[in-house]
């Protein structure tokens, strides 16, 4: 055999076959990508394109929420929607919800939807002149000052209130009556108290109402079979299996409870995460302990919480709360959170995530343009998808993202949803950090390797751009199978050089190589 021929004096080969993530930091260098559309991590350390979306049949005309407990709920405007189906009117405003069971609540609504009763009030309100007020009976025993008396005997209670419920009494003459006590038994148009309740048995001429009321929350969570919720720098949670009691304080397990934070600035967001209630503070993180109203504490740490107005970006995935802080994403695992952002280089303000579980999807949003990001929690790499800016997110048979411009698309499904339609063909771009390969000489490029996989048809267009000067196309390739491929590209002089590659349908590529010439380090500046 031959002797093989030796590369003339001063050419360098160098091969790359591990790929990262997205990485715009000034420092990034050899063989990082700087910039990217539609790349995925699913097959790292590879580099490859993700997978087509499905596009469901749903177009919103104004996206106030969606969420997903066994079925799927769109607040579309004034209408709400479940499982694609109309379920009732709402009010035109941003929806936070949360799941108990089968029921599913609604706010700022105070709305609890379920699938016998659909669309039912949580707050309820009875107002009536020549109530009475008057001595009764309670488990059979008579009582005094403990009942009150519709003044029409066929007027049922029950359809309004039911045992249990906590209920606010005004307009009494003087205020002598006006309290909030829990409702012991119904027995038509009378409620009965326990006893003593009521301090004057006497008939009201005038209006009085009763009122069972929810506190306003600006965020929801679910946990330990009560909801959780807070407005300010107050946290709340409803009776225990009761969203529709807040005010039942009966010194019991079962009682609601309520408490402040005691903090400067109000709540940025809530979610239950590792059997715990936590709430969210821009500059603390709040957990809830104790298993009942009497051993309740709410315990503070002082740390970097969710940015205002990025409570949608709140998810869970691979075991831990990712979410947006004033210095950037943020990986939460019970303790002290820590950044994982620094490679995206951008300040953002707010946006929408959802997760499988493993990949954290985030459609994050700098004021002026949104870009949907994806970290996955295997690699801890980021890829950038596209400039998708979403209103909202949730996991149903796979990431439903509901776009601000009112479509529905699913992603990461292990089958497709049904009545959906396969994303038609699109453009991916991976382009690299300068090379300088650590040197202040002269390089020439020679020569690139690539060993690349294309799906029939698609072709890989390769430019190079010297010195941060035009992009050069350097070579088309279609590479159809998996197999190696060397292109020669212009022939320039610079000290440092980029590459993008750019494909019109899915590819992978395994490895990159380079040969160059390594010149002198005299040059003019």
């Amino acid at each position: 055999m031959l002797s093989a021929i030796p590369f003339p004096r001063g050419t360098k080969s160098q091969l790359q076959a591990a790929f990262g993530g997205l990485d715009r930091r000034p420092g990034a260098g050899n063989g990082a990508i700087c910039d990217m559309v539609n790349l995925t991590g699913d097959d790292a350390p590879l580099l490859a394109s993700r997978e087509a979306r499905y596009i469901l049949p749903y177009t919103v005309r104004k996206p106030n929420g969606i969420f997903s407990a066994g079925h799927l709920f769109l607040a579309d405007g004034t209408s709400l929607y479940v499982d694609g189906v109309s379920a009732g009117t709402v009010s035109d405003s941003e929806k936070s919800f949360a799941a108990l069971g089968e029921r599913v609540v609604i706010w700022p609504d105070k709305l609890v939807w379920t699938e016998a009763e659909g669309l039912t009030a949580i707050e309820e309100q009875v107002a009536a002149s020549g109530l009475s007020f008057s001595d009764g009976a309670y488990a059979g025993e008579a009582a005094e000052k403990n009942t009150i008396i519709h003044p029409s005997s066929g007027f049922d209670w029950a359809a309004h209130f039911q045992v249990g419920d906590a209920v606010s009494v005004s307009g009494t003459t003087g205020g002598v009556n006006d309290r909030t006590a829990v409702i012991r038994e119904i027995d038509g148009n009378e409620l009965h108290f326990y006893e003593n309740t009521f301090d004057e048995n006497r008939t009201e001429s005038g209006r009085v109402t009763l009122t069972r009321t929810a506190p306003d929350l600006d965020f929801l969570c679910s946990n330990e079979n009560r909801i959780w919720g807070c407005k300010g720098d107050t946290v709340c949670c409803c009776k225990l299996g009761d969203p529709y009691n807040w005010n039942v304080f009966d010194g019991l397990s079962t009682d609601a409870w309520s408490v402040e934070g005691g903090s400067a600035g109000e709540f940025t967001g809530c979610a239950s995460f590792l059997g715990y209630p936590c709430f969210f503070k821009e500059d603390r993180i709040f957990k809830i302990y104790g298993s009942r109203p009497a051993n309740f504490q709410m315990m503070g740490a002082a740390t970097l919480g969710v940015l205002a107005g990025s409570h949608k970006t709140m998810a869970v995935a691979g075991e831990s709360l990712y979410y947006l802080s004033r210095a950037g994403f943020m990986r939460y695992t019970g303790g002290l959170p820590s950044p994982i952002g620094d490679e995206l280089a951008r300040n953002y303000i707010g946006g929408a995530a959802g997760s499988d579980g493993v990949k954290y999807y985030v459609s994050a949003w700098d004021g002026i343009s949104a870009e949907l990001l994806v970290y996955d929690t295997r690699s801890g790499l980021w890829h950038r998808e596209d400039g998708t800016r979403a209103a909202g997110m949730a996991y149903h048979g796979g990431v439903l993202c509901l776009a601000s411009g009112g479509e529905l698309s699913a992603w990461s499904c292990p089958s497709p949803p049904a009545g959906a339609e396969t994303e038609g063909s699109f453009s991916s771009t991976a382009t690299f950090a300068d090379w300088d390969w650590k040197s202040f000489g002269s390089k020439y490029p020679v020569r690139l390797w690539l060993r690349a996989e294309a799906s029939d048809g698609v072709t890989l267009c390769v430019s190079v751009r010297c010195d941060g000067g035009n992009w050069m196309p350097a070579a088309q390739w279609q590479p159809g199978a998996k197999k190696s491929g060397y292109f020669p590209v212009p022939l320039r002089r610079c000290e440092r050089y980029a590459l993008k590659i750019e494909a019109d349908g899915p590819w992978k590529l395994w490895a990159l190589g380079h040969e160059l010439y390594a010149g002198g380090g005299n040059r003019r500046p």
